[in-house]
């Protein structure tokens, strides 16, 4: 079907070749447009959020090795550290008795905890205060 076309004037010449932008056939109205427009981009951020959690469970799938590894490494940590505390204690106890060197290794074990945890604070402080370089 060919376009309505209005006559335009030039120099006394009528030339008809341009169409009419009133009377497109495949013209839509607006609220058909946005309307189509919001679905599309709807569609997309669906296909990008599938996408993305795609990924993210492929690392995390890729990871778990790793993860499991670091909490196996963390459990064997903490288990050496006991057993070097027990030693500790068992190595004062000749000198001050068993409660007595439980006692000194708890409260150096909190001590060392406590000052761990102070500087520990003062560096997340720093690294997220707002408007300032770390």
């Amino acid at each position: 079907m060919a376009a309505r076309t209005r006559p335009e004037r030039s120099r006394g010449v009528e030339r008809i070749d341009k169409p009419d932008p009133d009377e497109r056939p495949d013209a839509q109205p607006v609220g058909s447009l946005f309307g189509e427009l919001i679905e599309d981009v709807e569609g997309f951020v669906r296909a990008e959020l599938k996408l993305q959690r795609a990924k993210l469970v492929a690392r995390l799938v890729e990871s778990r090795t790793a993860v499991a590894m670091l909490v196996v490494a963390a459990i064997l940590g903490l288990a050496t550290v006991t057993t070097l505390l027990v030693g500790i204690v068992l190595a004062l106890s000749p000198l001050v008795g068993p409660l007595g060197a439980a006692a000194i290794v708890a409260i150096a074990g909190v001590g060392i905890a406590v000052l761990l945890v102070s500087i520990a604070l003062r560096k997340l402080d720093k690294a997220t205060r707002i408007g300032e370089a770390p």
